[in-house]
């Protein structure tokens, strides 16, 4: 099957940790588990997708009513660079505010991701929980908070949260996902397959079950429904380098050479991962295009034996 992609008051608190916060229920303290987002491909996916959908649902103003909206302004612009990429800005931004004693729920939120970006999933706890406390109907934080609960190996925590998250947002694909994400992890594909399509008969563009269901359709040898997943999810999300990869060795598996190549060149457009110039020398080497082959293996790092004798050449 050949796949076509459409583009489409008191002391100030220290900036580097949260407010002390009210006790978390005991529960959320103990579980096990490592999460299947770092097991696999669509993994690392899965954490990408979900960091852009804990964004706000809300306008920030629409939620401050018990805050300062200057201060509510100032966390608007801290998430602005935070969007833009500009980490090490917003991590400033969101400091020097939490230092002042804000404890906007967003600026909360916004230092959890902060943590998340620089891989701290257990500093991103407590600014999670904080979040929670501070507006307890948002779910954004508490998405978060499961997903750092999955990364730290807490099983039992995370099901808990999202057992919160099912009662708060029992029309949404959180919940079903994250029974699904668990009961993988907890060796149960079948119960996996079964909630993950409850997620997606809720929300068929959701991303993190979409990456769910390729990697179930993937561990079962379904190769053309993996495919069919993975087209979904670069439709919906273009950026995402590690898919078109995947899609890359699909198409490679199933002789589609010219969709491989094509595959393999943008994942490698989005980031220049060695392999994936040495799966294009591959294709190239196929093709019986040495001139191709030879521009690959230079972007991999590699150099062929009789290039490595003429550059020797070169230099005596």
């Amino acid at each position: 099957m050949q796949h076509i992609v459409s583009e489409p008051s008191g002391p100030s608190p220290s900036p580097s940790s949260p407010p002390q916060a009210d006790p978390v229920h005991p529960d959320l303290l103990f579980g096990y588990c490592r999460p299947w987002l770092v097991l696999s491909l669509p993994l690392l996916l899965a954490t990408a997708c979900f960091s852009r959908s804990a964004a706000p649902q809300v306008p920030l103003l629409d939620r401050t009513p018990p805050h300062d909206h200057r201060q509510a302004q100032a966390v608007e612009e801290a998430r602005r660079l935070y969007r833009a990429g500009l980490y090490d800005r917003a991590r400033t931004a969101a400091a020097d505010l939490t230092a002042q004693g804000c404890r906007h729920p967003d600026l909360l939120l916004l230092q959890a991701e902060l943590a998340v970006q620089a891989t701290d999933h257990a500093g991103a706890v407590p600014w999670c929980e904080q979040a929670v406390v501070s507006s307890p109907l948002w779910i954004e934080p508490r998405i978060l908070l499961a997903q750092c609960w999955l990364k730290l190996e807490r099983f039992a925590a995370a099901e808990t949260v999202f057992t919160d998250i099912e009662r708060l947002a029992p029309r949404g694909p959180w919940g079903p996902y994250g029974v699904a994400a668990i009961a993988f992890q907890r060796g149960d594909p079948a119960r996996a397959g079964v909630q993950v399509g409850i997620a997606l008969e809720r929300d068929p563009d959701h991303l993190p079950s979409l990456s769910l269901a390729a990697h179930l359709a993937r561990q079962a040898g379904r190769a053309d429904r993996e495919a069919d997943l993975l087209v979904r999810i670069v439709q919906l999300s273009p950026g995402e380098a590690v898919v078109w990869a995947r899609l890359g060795e699909l198409a490679q598996g199933a002789n589609r050479l010219e969709d491989a190549r094509r595959n393999f060149e943008r994942a490698f457009s989005q980031e220049a991962r060695p392999e994936w110039a040495k799966a294009l020398a591959d294709l190239a080497q196929r093709r019986n295009d040495q001139d191709e082959a030879l521009r690959w293996r230079r972007a991999a790092g590699q150099t062929a034996p009789q290039d490595r004798d003429l550059t020797s050449e070169s230099l005596r």
